[in-house]
């Protein structure tokens, strides 16, 4: 029984550091947030009719999954002032400004906002990292001080350093993405169908150390945890049954020379442990967000094109984003992150190489991308002209009509859920994706979405039904132990 017990906790996996607060107001979620490391957990519908912000997340290292329900607030719906603070899939739907993030190294990951005025301000904060975040609708989408209309100030100041924004959506706005106080790296982000789709800066060094001397990304350039560098695929292990499937791969896969780093389990590596979740936490928070999702570990992520195997799609069902069913699945994927690495990271203070890749800024009623100085490099990006330096060397074809010009500055209506890329108007840019799994990884019945043919999402009524090969071992493996037990147990009798 003792081990039956065990299985199941491997299963549905534990990676956070301790219980989860409940909370289902503004101001109790706010009073939990407060603490240092909380883990706090959305429970209801948050409205905010008040000046302020609904949600502050003061304490640091704090982790706030707001997935679930609905967000609005009259003015800020949730501000983040504590350094190191993930938040996880909040859903606000109606907002004057829907994050405000000022603390450093924070990290927003699978947000859909819609608001009026800002999707996300980054105001004076280093490190921030927007990870899979939809913005509809609203003055600025994403916005590194600036407003929309408005042109960066030729004196402007690099407030916030290190920003990555990689797998965003940007649509519906005045001005998509400004970058003004940043160098942001952007990763395979749309921002299509805006007035403007990008407004990059030149901001002046404010100081020394990462980030002053060009575009950086923290967590590949100078990630705290050993054996990783940017070309490393990083496999989330809770040494559940499924787990110890994917570990048997390793050694084939590591024997073809591919550089995986594996989350080692057991009471005497519970320091390694703790170090691995410290880091995928910041910079790879996917590769943990569907832990509790039948059919969840485990999973891998790549620091150099943000790929992941899995995650949790916003109606809490599992979203498979690659097919990883043997070796030279899980092969494929490493080849993949090695390649992305090799061609778009180098060493010490240049290690971005291309600070703009896998773009599509396509539809946009004014311009795709507007630089006001300084130089930008960039590859395998869809800009729907020339942009010097910045690589846009796919064509935007047929694209969705953006908004009127002369359109009020208000939220986009919200839909219920984020469409996929087969369902949006403009056309994709097609990027080679993994080879297709053998039986068992993902159900026949998936459909695209994301980026190109990178990811796909499980058929909603098959996501259980039809659930990866691991978790049919594992169950077997638990109905096998139960059945001794009943032997024994009976033998005794």
């Amino acid at each position: 029984m003792r081990w039956l017990g065990m299985a199941f906790l491997g299963l549905v996996g534990v990676a956070h550091a301790g219980p989860r607060t409940p909370c289902d107001t503004c101001e109790a979620c706010t009073a939990a947030l407060a603490t240092p490391g909380a883990e706090v957990e959305l429970k209801g519908p948050l409205t905010a009719t008040a000046a302020g912000a609904c949600v502050t997340i003061a304490g640091d290292g704090a982790t706030f999954n707001a997935i679930g329900h609905p967000i609005q607030a009259a003015d800020t719906a949730i501000a983040i002032t504590g350094a190191d603070v993930l938040l996880r899939q909040p859903d606000v739907t109606q907002a004057k400004v829907g994050v405000r993030i000022t603390g450093a190294r924070a990290t927003v990951f699978g947000a859909r906002i819609s608001a009026s005025d800002v999707g996300v301000a980054v105001d004076g904060a280093a490190d921030a990292r927007l990870d899979r975040v939809t913005v509809t609708g609203g003055q600025v989408g994403v916005a590194f001080g600036a407003l929309a209309g408005q042109a960066c100030a030729p004196d402007a100041s690099l407030r916030s350093a290190g920003a990555v924004v990689q797998r965003a959506t940007i649509t519906g706005a005045q001005l998509g993405l400004a970058a003004c106080e940043a160098r942001p790296v952007v990763l395979d982000s749309e921002v299509s169908g805006n007035q403007t789709g990008l407004l990059l800066g030149d901001p002046k060094a404010a100081g020394t150390g990462p980030g002053q001397a060009g575009p950086h990304d923290a967590c590949a350039c100078a990630p705290t945890l050993d054996q990783v560098q940017p070309g490393t695929t990083l496999l989330f292990s809770s040494g559940c049954g499924g787990c110890q499937v994917h570990e048997g791969f390793l050694p084939d896969v590591r024997g073809r020379g591919h550089d995986v780093r594996l989350r080692e389990t057991g009471p005497e590596n519970k320091a390694k442990m703790d170090a691995y979740d410290a880091f995928v936490r910041r910079c790879a928070p996917g590769i943990i967000d569907a832990i509790g999702t039948p059919g969840c570990v485990p999973n891998y992520a790549c620091l150099a094109n943000g790929d992941l195997f899995k995650r949790k799609g916003p109606d809490g069902r599992l979203v498979f984003e690659s097919r990883l069913n043997d070796a030279d699945g899980v092969s494929e994927f490493a080849a993949k992150c090695a390649s992305a690495a090799a061609a778009h990271y180098g060493a010490g203070a240049a290690c971005v190489q291309h600070q703009i890749r896998g773009l599509k800024a396509c539809g946009n009623a004014k311009a795709g991308v507007v630089l006001a100085g300084g130089a930008v490099t960039g590859a395998d990006n869809a800009c729907g002209g020339d942009v010097p330096g910045l690589g846009c060397t796919e064509a935007c074809g047929a694209t969705a009509a953006a908004p009127s010009p002369t359109a009020p500055a208000a939220p986009a209506p919200r839909p219920a859920a984020p469409a996929s890329a087969a369902s949006k108007a403009q056309p994709e840019v097609t990027r080679p994706g993994p080879t297709t799994a053998t039986s068992g990884a993902a159900p026949a019945s998936l459909a695209a979405e994301g980026k190109g043919t990178k990811a796909v999402a499980v058929n909603p009524d098959d996501t259980e039904r039809k659930s990866p090969t691991w978790v049919m071992l594992a169950g077997l493996g638990i109905l096998a132990a139960g059945a001794a037990w009943f032997l024994r147990k009976g033998k005794k009798g």
